[in-house]
């Protein structure tokens, strides 16, 4: 019976391996966990916070792969709000000249 549990517990320890190893020296852009450090990146990347990710990124370089580069929020541009603004005006002072003529103002 010992002849059964040997190639059970090989197995065992192959899965433990994989699963060990599996989650270390992850590649830029590559999921991590801040819990360890930066102990699962491979070196020269640091595990950091990115949008709601934690991920693989370089900590001194620009990043060379789009999961690491931070969301950034849209802001309306102001002159297209101003000109949109202003058009909106023209076209109210526009029906109001033309409601005035109709009625003999």
């Amino acid at each position: 019976m010992k002849s059964c549990n040997k190639p059970r517990n090989v197995l065992f320890a192959a899965i433990g391996a994989a699963l060990v190893l599996s989650c270390s020296n992850q590649g830029e852009g590559e999921r991590c966990s801040t819990l360890t450090g930066s102990d699962d990146c491979e070196t020269g990347l640091t595990c950091r916070l990115v949008g709601s990710l934690e991920l693989c990124c370089p900590s001194n370089r620009a990043p060379s792969v789009p999961e690491c580069i931070p969301p950034t929020a849209v802001t309306p541009d102001a002159s297209t709000d101003a000109a949109d603004d202003a058009a909106a005006q023209d076209a109210a002072q526009d029906s109001t000249d033309a409601s005035e003529e109709g009625s003999g103002l």
